[in-house]
C-alpha cells in the first residue's frame, strides 16, 4: 500500500509563523494546476503501487475552485487504481468553507477533512495572522459534519507567548466539544525567514519558556486522555480508529509519491524533493525535463529513517525490522543502545520512547541514531 501527496501552494496570504512553500501570488495558478496533472499522469509507471490513501495539502487547498479541484481528482483517477483507497484527505482554511464548497468536496468522494483551526481565541488567531476568526472556526467543522463528514481534524498550535493555561484550557475544551475525531497539536516553531523570525530579531516577539511549554504539552495530554483519544504519534491525538492513514504511512516507511512544487517522494530506496519554485516546476514539467532533485538512500540513512520515523509514534519499531535493513550496523547500533536504553520502552522485540520524553523527542531520537 501506498500514499500521494498533492501540494498546493497558493496561500491568500502568509501566517507569520509558515515557513512550507507557498506563494500569495496567484498568476499561475491555472498552469500549476495544468502542470499538477501532467506529473500525475506521467507519475503512473514509475509508481507501480496500489494507492491506499490521497491528501491534498498546501499551501491551501481550499482556494481552488471546483474546476480545479476537478482536474486534480479526474486526473488522479484516470490514472491509478484507486480501488484500494481508504482515506481521502484536503487540507482547508475556516474562512473559505460554504455549504457550496463542502457540497463540492462531497462530490469528488474526498472522506476526511484537515481544518487548520490553530487557536478558538480571535486575539492569538490575529497574532498568528490567521484569516479566520474562532466563529468561523466553529462553523466550519459544523458544516463538514452535518454534511456527513464524520472524519474531521483540526490543528491547533500551543506554546506562544501570551497564550495563558486558562486560554489554552479553554481552546482545548472546545475543541473536544466539536464533533472531530483527529486533533494535530504543535509547538510554535520559530523558523528562519518567517515573520515571526524577523519579530524576534527585533525584539517584536519574546519566545515562551520551556518550563510553560511543557505545562501546555502537559495539558494537551490529559485534556485528551481524558476525552478519549490516543495520543498516537508526538502531535496527533485521535478516537479510537482515526488515526491518519495517510500520516501514518510516512511513519511506517511505506512509499509515497508528492506531486507539486515542494513534494516530496520517497520509494524504490530514494527521496525526490519537487523544485521549490512554481516557475521552475511548472516549466520543467510541462517540457518534460526533471523537476525535482533525487537522493538515493544509503543503509545507514535508511536505518535512521526508521528510528526518527518510527519512534515518534506509541508503536515504536522492531529490532528484527532494523536487523533486516543491515546487520552490522545493527550491532554497532545495538552496542550504543545500552548507554540510551534509559529513554525507551522494551518489550522483546519491540521498542518505542517512553511517553515522558515526547516533548523532548528530538534531543534523545539525536542520540540513538548510528
Amino acid at each position: 500500500m501506498a500514499g500521494i501527496y498533492i501540494h498546493i501552494p497558493f496561500c491568500k496570504s502568509k501566517c507569520i509563523y509558515c515557513d512550507f512553500y507557498s506563494s500569495t501570488d496567484f498568476e499561475k495558478k491555472n498552469e500549476l494546476i495544468n502542470a499538477i496533472c501532467l506529473e500525475i499522469k506521467n507519475s503512473k509507471d514509475i509508481f507501480p503501487y496500489q494507492i491506499e490513501t490521497i491528501y491534498i495539502g498546501g499551501g491551501t487547498p481550499s482556494v481552488l475552485n471546483s474546476n480545479d479541484l476537478e482536474k486534480i481528482i479526474n486526473a488522479l483517477f484516470n490514472t491509478f487504481s484507486l480501488s484500494t483507497l481508504k482515506e481521502f484527505t484536503i487540507e482547508v482554511n475556516p474562512d473559505d468553507i460554504t455549504e457550496e464548497f463542502v457540497r463540492i468536496v462531497k462530490n469528488f468522494k474526498i472522506n476526511r477533512v484537515s481544518i487548520g483551526v490553530q487557536s478558538f481565541d480571535d486575539d492569538i488567531l490575529k497574532f498568528l495572522s490567521r484569516r479566520h476568526n474562532s466563529k468561523q472556526a466553529i462553523n466550519a467543522v459544523e458544516l463538514f459534519y452535518k454534511a456527513g463528514f464524520n472524519n474531521i481534524s483540526i490543528d491547533l498550535i500551543y506554546g506562544i507567548n501570551g497564550l495563558t493555561e486558562y486560554l489554552w484550557k479553554k481552546t482545548l475544551t472546545k475543541a473536544i466539544s466539536l464533533p472531530i475525531k483527529h486533533l494535530s497539536a504543535y509547538h510554535l516553531t520559530i523558523e528562519e525567514n518567517t515573520i515571526l523570525h524577523k519579530k524576534l530579531l527585533q525584539n517584536l516577539y519574546k519566545e515562551i519558556n520551556e518550563e510553560n511549554s511543557l505545562k501546555q504539552y502537559e495539558i494537551l495530554r490529559e485534556i485528551l486522555s481524558k476525552n478519549n483519544f490516543e495520543h498516537y504519534e508526538i502531535s496527533n491525538f485521535a478516537k479510537n480508529g482515526y488515526q491518519s492513514k495517510h500520516n501514518c504511512s510516512y511513519w511506517q516507511g511505506k512509499p509515497y509519491l508528492g506531486i507539486g512544487p515542494s513534494a516530496h517522494s520517497y520509494f524504490i530506496n530514494k527521496r525526490r524533493y519537487n523544485y521549490y519554485s512554481i516557475d521552475m516546476y511548472v516549466e520543467n514539467v510541462s517540457n518534460k525535463k526533471q523537476h525535482f532533485v533525487e537522493e538515493h538512500l544509503s543503509n545507514t540513512d535508511k536505518f535512521n529513517e526508521y528510528l526518527i520515523t518510527r519512534l515518534r509514534t506509541n508503536k515504536g519499531g522492531s529490532f528484527e525490522e532494523l536487523k533486516k535493513i543491515d546487520e552490522a550496523i545493527f550491532y554497532k547500533w545495538y552496542r550504543k543502545l545500552n548507554l540510551n536504553k534509559i529513554y525507551l520502552n522494551i518489550n522483546n522485540d519491540n521498542f518505542s520512547l517512553k511517553e515522558e520524553f515526547w516533548f523532548i523527542s528530538n534531543s534523545i531520537i539525536s542520540k540513538l541514531l548510528i
